[in-house]
């Protein structure tokens, strides 16, 4: 914000040392030329409003200088002719009212262009933001469906492959058996004296066993096709 204030007193200062200049060429010169100056300071000033970029609070700082300014040199320097004051002053303030308005609606403008340029990054932030949090609930649910489906398909305390699943392989497999026609193999095994193991040894050596055994099976369903079960 300083350097923005210092920016717009280097543009004032140079918007006044240049209007001094023409008043002082006005000053020295005989009419008609020295009107010719006079009249140019509206020029100039509608030039250098719209070029420098001025702010619009900080070009009506400027143009009240300049129209004391002027005043001062016509009234109490060059001692111009009375009728031909009224002609020079309603000229520099028509031309301060264009410039003025050309400054309001430049910066009005530049406004509307920041405020929309803001505007859309914002909305592509939000829908970069939308698009990340998509991204990770789909990832979420992906991964919440492959652990759902390993819940589905495996027996929780030996790892293999449940009934459920047991019953669905069974289905698929019989009938791709049945279109290649060649045959399936199913075999069902059993624990002997488990009861026993698990009521003399407790409940939790029982399911080290069954983890155990559990481990044996799958260890030799190694094939595609291969399923082991409890």
């Amino acid at each position: 914000k300083q350097f923005v204030n210092f920016q717009q007193s280097i543009i004032i200062l140079f918007i006044v040392f240049i209007t001094a200049g023409l008043l002082n060429i006005g000053v020295i010169n005989f009419l008609p030329y020295k009107n010719y100056y006079y009249y140019a300071i509206a020029l100039v000033q509608l030039f250098a409003f719209i070029y420098s970029r001025i702010l619009f609070r900080w070009a009506i700082v400027c143009t009240v200088i300049l129209i004391i300014e002027c005043n001062i040199t016509w009234l109490w320097i060059d001692r111009v002719a009375e009728n031909l004051l009224p002609m020079l002053n309603t000229n520099l303030i028509a031309a301060s009212i264009v410039s003025l308005s050309a400054v309001f609606l430049l910066e009005r403008s530049l406004r509307k262009l920041f405020l929309q340029a803001l505007l859309i990054n914002l909305q592509k932030k939000d829908i970069k933001e939308a698009q990340q949090l998509f991204n990770l609930q789909k990832h979420n649910l992906e991964a919440a469906n492959v652990n759902l489906r390993s819940l589905i398909a495996l027996d929780a305390l030996t790892g293999i492959a449940n009934r459920r699943s047991l019953d669905e392989t069974l289905q698929s497999e019989w009938l791709r058996a049945l279109r290649n026609g060649n045959p399936i193999s199913f075999m069902m095994m059993d624990i002997d004296h488990f009861k026993q193991y698990n009521d003399t040894y407790g409940h939790q050596a029982g399911d080290e066993c069954l983890k155990k055994v559990g481990g044996v099976f799958k260890g030799f369903a190694r094939r595609p096709g291969d399923l082991s079960a409890r």
